[in-house]
């Protein structure tokens, strides 16, 4: 089977899906390599040995590229998650946390893009794009909002809020363990800063996440 780079130009719908997976491959594979402030549509255009402006045939920033990559983890992370805290569950908090904090290790891809997604990514799309990738997200969050709400009685809200501060607090700790050793040494030598302690990224969230757990119905309360 010939690369899809060589096809002169995508005839069919085959075609044109087989494309955009080609141009988000590369893509991911950059953003593996190089800060995302420096990937430019020039380099994933190199990387397929395409100009750019076929590749502007599929996409029409680097943004739109990385909110379809986003929206591909971010569904990859639910399923992982409805599929281990399936319907019935009776788990306990700790079981529920380490499940929780595994799919989340396993998704590492759907956070490190979490780094970019609200400030960067999603602000440089075009309206179209933006709400199409949200109604995925709301759909997806409402789905495993319900699951949770089933299993600890607490409201979608709620079920919202927690979903949220599990994920927020795993795009932080990626970021803390993602810091190079040069600047983890220009923050040590600053005065007065605070001592890092070497952080296991699993049992960060997975102490986090059984923390919120615990205390879900006392919030839930005070929400009421």
């Amino acid at each position: 089977q010939r690369p899809v780079a060589d096809f002169e130009r995508a005839r069919s719908l085959e075609q044109k899906e087989a494309r955009i997976e080609e141009i988000k491959a590369a893509a991911e594979s950059l953003f593996n390599e190089v800060p995302y402030h420096e990937i430019t549509l020039s380099m994933i255009a190199d990387r397929l040995s395409w100009t750019r402006a076929n590749l502007y045939r599929y996409f029409k920033s680097k943004e739109e590229i990385f909110l379809d990559l986003d929206s591909d983890s971010m569904n990859r992370y639910y399923d992982l998650l409805m599929s281990s805290l399936p319907e019935g569950n009776d788990y306990s908090p700790d079981m529920v946390a380490s499940i929780w904090a595994t799919v989340i290790s396993n998704s590492r891809m759907y956070i490190k893009y979490g780094l970019y997604q609200n400030a960067i990514i999603e602000k440089n799309v075009c309206e179209s794009c933006y709400l199409k990738f949200k109604k995925a997200f709301y759909a997806r969050s409402s789905e495993f909002g319900k699951r949770l709400s089933e299993m600890y009685g607490i409201s979608s809200a709620v079920a919202m809020e927690l979903q949220l501060a599990v994920y927020f607090h795993a795009i932080g700790k990626l970021y803390m363990c993602s810091l190079d050793a040069e600047t983890m040494r220009m923050l040590k030598n600053l005065e007065n800063s605070p001592r890092f302690p070497t952080m296991d990224f699993n049992e960060s969230i997975r102490q986090f996440t059984l923390l919120c757990l615990e205390n879900i119905t006392v919030y839930q309360k005070r929400c009421s």
